[in-house]
C-alpha cells in the first residue's frame, strides 16, 4: 500500500503491461520527441511567445508556442492509470463506505481562494530575472525552484547584489521597501486569525492587494472551547523554510 501507485513495483503487482517494454519504449520516444519540439517551438517563439508572459498579464500568452508534451504526459499517464485499476483502490475526501458515508468523516469545509496583484517592486524583479535574462523555459536547469521561490519573495534566489533577511517583526516588514505581496497576504492573514478565535473569513478586494470581511460568511467557531489552529502547507517544498 502506498499513497502514490506508481511508486510501488509495478513488477510486484503482478501488472503485465509494465513488463511490455517495447510499449515502454514507445512512450519514452514519444515524449522525448514532444520535448524537443516543444523547446524548438520556444525558441522560435522567443521573448514575445514566452510562456511567462501569462504571469504578468494574469492569462496565457496567445503568442506562446502550442504544447505537445503535456498532452502527450496526459495520454500516457491515462493508459497507466487504466493498466493500475484492477489493483489499486483510489481514494479522496469525497469517497464514500458501504453506506454512503464519506470515509473522511470531517464537517464541511469552505476553499477560500486569494487572488493577489504582485507590487511594482515584485514585477519588476519578475521582468528582469525571467522575461529579460531568461525568456524561454527551460534555459536554466534550476529554472523551475528559482522561479517558484522568485514568487513567494524575490530575494529568496540570492545573488551578489541581494539576498533574504528574515525580518525581525511585522512592523518591520510592513515599511520594508522589499516587501512581496505574497508574503504580505500570508502575514496579514496570519495575525487576523490569530487574533482572536472564530473570525469572519477574509476575501480579496478587487484591487488584488487589500483583504476585507467576506460578507458570504459568517464567523464562528465549531469549537469553541479548544485554542484556534492555523496549518501552513506549501505545494512547493524548497520554500518551506522561508515559511
Amino acid at each position: 500500500m502506498t499513497a502514490t501507485p506508481v511508486t510501488t513495483k509495478p513488477m510486484l503487482l503482478g501488472l503485465p503491461q509494465f513488463k511490455d517494454t517495447a510499449q515502454l519504449k514507445d512512450m519514452n520516444r514519444e515524449l522525448a520527441a514532444a520535448q524537443r519540439r516543444d523547446r524548438k517551438a520556444q525558441r522560435e517563439a522567443g521573448l514575445e511567445g514566452s510562456m511567462l508572459r501569462g504571469v504578468f498579464v494574469g492569462s496565457h500568452n496567445p503568442e506562446a508556442a502550442q504544447e505537445e508534451y503535456l498532452p502527450a504526459m496526459k495520454h500516457w499517464m491515462g493508459r497507466m492509470r487504466e493498466w493500475f485499476s484492477p489493483v489499486v483502490i483510489l481514494r479522496t475526501l469525497d469517497s464514500t463506505d458501504n453506506t454512503g458515508s464519506k470515509i473522511l468523516g470531517l464537517p464541511p469545509y469552505y476553499d477560500h481562494s486569494l487572488t493577489i496583484k504582485p507590487l511594482d517592486w515584485d514585477m519588476e524583479n519578475f521582468a528582469r530575472g525571467y522575461i529579460e535574462d531568461c525568456p524561454i523555459v527551460g534555459m536554466s536547469k534550476n529554472f523551475y525552484v528559482e522561479f517558484r521561490r522568485s514568487i513567494l519573495h524575490p530575494h529568496m534566489n540570492p545573488t551578489e547584489e541581494q539576498s533574504w533577511t528574515k525580518p525581525k517583526s511585522l512592523d518591520e516588514w510592513d515599511v520594508s521597501p522589499t516587501r512581496s505581496m505574497k508574503l504580505d497576504v500570508l502575514a496579514k492573514l496570519l495575525k487576523y486569525h490569530l487574533e482572536s478565535n472564530g473570525r469572519q473569513p477574509l476575501m480579496m478586494e478587487e484591487s488584488g492587494r487589500d483583504l476585507v470581511p467576506n460578507p458570504a460568511f459568517k464567523g464562528g467557531n465549531t469549537h469553541p472551547g479548544e485554542p484556534y489552529r492555523i496549518l501552513i502547507l506549501s505545494g512547493v517544498v524548497v520554500v518551506c523554510a522561508f515559511l
